[in-house]
C-alpha cells in the first residue's frame, strides 16, 4: 500500500504527465496532470500545466479557465498570464490583453519580464497602431537577443518565429523554423509552421510533402492538418482538402482556423451559405482576422446581402491583420 502510494504523489504524476508532454501524448500528459489536481485543487502549478496543455490542443475556453485558477492562487505566475495574453490577442481582445501586459509588468522580475515584452511584441502585431504601450526597434533587438540565449530558448524561438509570420517577414520566419526543425525532427507542429514560411517563400511543393508526412503524430497537433488543408485547396484538391480541414476541426473544435479555411474551400466550390457559416463562426473565434471580414463581406455581396457586406468590409479595413495563425504548443 504504500508503494501504491507513492507511485500515484503529485511530484510522481507531474513529472509522468511532463514526460508525456515532451513524447507528444497530448491525453496522457493531461490524464496525469487532472490526477495530480485531484490531490491539491489550489496548487497554481497543476493548473496551470493544464491549461497550458488545454490551450496548446486549441481549447481557449478550458485553458482560460485552468489558467485563470492558476493565477487566482499564485497571482505571481507570469507564464501563466502570458499565456492568457497570448489567448486573447489571438481572439482580437485588445482591452484583456493589455490587461495581462499590465499584470505581468507588475509582477515580473529577471528573467520573467522576457514574458512581459513577448507579449507587447505579439499585441503590437495583433493591434496595429495600439499606443497603450510601447516597444522600439533597438529594444526589440535586444529583446531578441536574450531570448535566444534564455533557458527557454525552444518556447521564445517558436514565438519569435510566429510573430515574423504574423508580420509577412517570411524568409525569417523560414530560416528560425528550419532551425528548430532540423533540431526537433519529430515535432510536428514546428514542421507545421516551417512548412507555412516554406509555402508564403514560394515553396508549396517542399511543404506539402513535409506536411503529409507529418500528420497524425501528434494526436493534439490540428496544425498540420489545418495547413495540409490550405495547400490542398491551393493545389485544386478538394476532396483531400476537405477531408484534412474536418480533421483539424474534429481536433480542435475551439481554433478559428479550420473553420476559416473550410469557408475559402466552400467559396471555390460555390457553395455560399456554407462559407457564410464557417466564415461567422470563425470571426466568433478570432474577431481580428481582417481577411475573414474581406471574405464574409464577399460572400454577403453575392448573396445579395449589401448593407452586412459593406459592414464586414469595413471591419476589415479596422481590424485588418495577417492571415490567422494558430497559438504555438509551448
Amino acid at each position: 500500500m504504500t508503494t501504491a502510494y507513492y507511485l500515484n504523489t503529485p511530484a510522481r504524476l507531474l513529472d509522468e504527465g511532463l514526460r508525456y508532454r515532451k513524447g507528444k501524448n497530448w491525453q496522457g500528459a493531461v490524464n496525469s496532470f487532472k490526477k495530480a489536481l485531484a490531490f491539491n485543487m489550489k496548487s497554481p502549478r497543476t493548473l496551470s500545466l493544464l491549461g497550458e496543455e488545454y490551450l496548446c490542443a486549441g481549447d481557449f475556453t478550458r485553458g482560460k479557465y485552468y489558467l485563470s485558477k492558476a493565477v487566482s492562487f499564485n497571482n505571481a505566475d507570469c507564464r501563466a498570464f502570458y499565456y492568457m495574453g497570448a489567448i486573447y490577442a489571438c481572439q482580437g481582445d485588445n482591452g484583456n490583453t493589455y490587461r495581462m501586459i499590465k499584470e505581468c509588468e507588475s509582477k515580473a522580475s529577471g528573467q520573467e519580464r522576457d514574458y512581459c515584452n513577448l507579449l507587447k511584441i505579439l499585441a503590437s502585431v495583433m493591434f496595429p497602431g495600439y499606443k497603450n504601450f510601447t516597444i522600439l526597434p533597438d529594444d526589440e533587438k535586444k529583446l531578441t537577443d536574450l531570448m535566444l540565449k534564455s533557458r527557454d530558448s525552444l518556447f521564445f524561438k517558436v514565438h519569435l518565429g510566429l510573430i515574423a509570420l504574423y508580420r509577412e517577414q517570411f524568409d525569417e520566419g523560414r530560416k528560425i523554423f528550419e532551425e528548430l526543425s532540423s533540431s526537433y525532427p519529430d515535432d510536428s507542429s514546428i514542421t507545421a509552421y516551417y512548412c507555412i514560411a516554406l509555402s508564403s517563400c514560394r515553396r508549396g511543393d517542399e511543404a506539402l510533402i513535409k506536411l503529409r508526412s507529418s500528420v497524425g503524430k501528434d494526436d493534439r497537433n490540428f496544425v498540420a492538418d489545418q495547413y495540409l488543408g490550405a495547400l490542398y485547396m491551393e493545389n485544386d484538391q478538394p476532396d483531400e482538402s476537405l477531408k484534412a480541414l474536418q480533421t483539424a476541426r474534429a481536433l480542435s473544435p475551439g481554433s478559428p482556423g479550420p473553420y476559416y479555411y473550410l469557408g475559402l474551400l466552400y467559396i471555390k466550390k460555390g457553395s455560399l451559405n456554407e462559407a457564410r457559416g464557417f466564415l461567422e463562426e470563425s470571426l466568433l473565434k478570432q474577431p481580428n482576422n481582417g481577411m475573414a471580414h474581406q471574405k464574409l463581406g464577399e460572400v454577403y455581396e453575392r448573396l445579395g446581402m449589401k448593407k452586412k457586406a459593406q459592414e464586414e468590409f469595413e471591419k476589415k479595413i479596422t481590424q485588418d491583420g495577417p492571415l490567422y495563425i494558430s497559438a504555438p504548443p509551448y
